[in-house]
């Protein structure tokens, strides 16, 4: 869960359905912000609230168990998955990137991105906890596209096979990411797929 603290006249930015608590002194503002985000995702709406009247706090929960991770963007922008997203802080603009239909088919994160850019903290959310690589320049790392979260704006990547037909059988990996730095990338522990197949499997045993 994150308890954000915001000053009076200081606001947050957060996706629709994630407010579990607020104190008195917030304030919605306006309605859900559908616009880009709505045409890019059909569920990824945020909602601002903001400290209107004096100092507040407001609890956020996502949807799904695991981590809730802080970005300071610094102006570095980053790419995160529309599932990815929980909230941001004022001075962060969102847009909607579009990554091809072959890399949205394979990568897991449909045919459109999220870019965040600007100053401020985006949180995200991940399936299990979140685990960070800062590759140089010229450095690749390959990843399973079940774990990925998130990447600097600044990272090539491609959308590969799984080495090996064999290796495919037995791992049950399809499809991965090869990123080449510089920059960042953002990774999951668990992957939605298999935690479903998990669940599922739990309550046919149970």
């Amino acid at each position: 869960m994150l308890r954000v603290d915001l000053p009076k006249g200081n606001l947050i930015n957060s996706k629709g359905g994630s407010m579990v608590a607020m104190s008195p002194s917030i304030r919605l503002e306006g309605k859900f912000k559908r616009g880009f985000m709505l045409f890019a995702s059909g569920d990824v709406m945020y909602t601002t609230m903001a400290a209107a009247d004096a100092d507040g706090y407001i609890f956020l929960a996502p949807p799904i168990l695991g981590d809730v991770y802080p970005i300071h963007l610094e102006g570095r922008p980053v790419i995160f998955g529309k599932h990815s997203y929980l909230a941001h802080t004022d001075g962060i603009q969102l847009s909607v990137k579009s990554q091809g239909i072959f890399k949205g088919f394979f990568s897991g994160e449909g045919l459109f991105t999220i870019k965040a850019e600007g100053e401020g903290v985006l949180f995200l959310y991940s399936l299990g906890a979140i685990h960070t690589i800062d590759l140089p320049s010229g450095e690749e790392i390959i990843i399973d596209n079940g774990h990925l979260v998130a990447w600097d704006e600044t990272m090539d990547y491609k959308i590969e096979k799984a080495s090996g037909f064999i290796a495919s059988l037995t791992t049950g990996e399809g499809f991965v990411c090869r990123f080449k730095g510089p920059g960042r990338v953002y990774m999951q522990t668990r992957k939605p797929d298999d935690f479903t197949r998990w669940v599922k499997g739990y309550i046919s045993y149970s």
